[in-house]
Formats: C-alpha cells, structure tokens, sequence
C-alpha cells in the first residue's frame, strides 16, 4: 500500500485526492464537507470522475472486510481532513494574514 502526495500550491483551490490501492478507489473531501469516491484507473494514476460518488451513498458496506473499513475510515478518512486542512491553512492565511498599518 503506497502513498503519493503531490506538494500543490497552498491557495485553497486544491483537491487533494487521496488513492488507496488496497480498495481500488480513490477519495478526498469535496466543497461541501462530503465524503467522495471514486474507481481509480487501474493504470496511469487518477480516477475516473465521471463515476465519482459520496461515500455514505454506497449501496452496501458488507463486501468490505473489517481491515478494508479500518483502512478506509482509519487510514484513508484521516489522509483527507489532513490533507484538506492543510490546503485550508495556507488559504486563511493569505486571506487574513495581517496588513501592513506603519
């Protein structure tokens, strides 16, 4: 299980995708503070968009083993509230990062 994170310039108009090859899918969290998913392509990196889904709307969770659903609320739900944080913080600070008033 590899991890590949792109440094991205801090605007605040990142999506930061998090891949998890152990479920095939890739996800991040969207504008609205959703949860998104969708098939990552099998070679080439990315995911196909046209197919991309909340995750709280998948028809079912029992096909998940208990180290997928540890995986997937552990390991890959924390990868995107940091990663999303982290776009956040340089976006606020550049919005309200003080002035200049000598």
């Amino acid at each position: 299980m590899t991890q590949n994170i792109q440094v991205v310039p801090d605007d605040g108009t990142a999506q930061l995708i998090t891949h998890s090859e152990l479920l095939g899918y890739s996800f991040w969290i969207d504008e609205d503070a959703v949860f998104m998913s969708a098939p990552s392509y099998a070679t080439g990196g990315g995911c196909d968009m046209d197919n991309a889904i909340a995750v709280s709307d998948w028809e079912s969770f029992t096909e998940l083993t208990p180290d997928d659903l540890s995986h997937l609320f552990g390991y890959v739900f924390t990868m995107c509230v940091l990663k999303r944080d982290y776009v956040k913080v340089g976006y606020y600070s550049k919005a309200f990062g003080g002035t200049n008033n000598d």
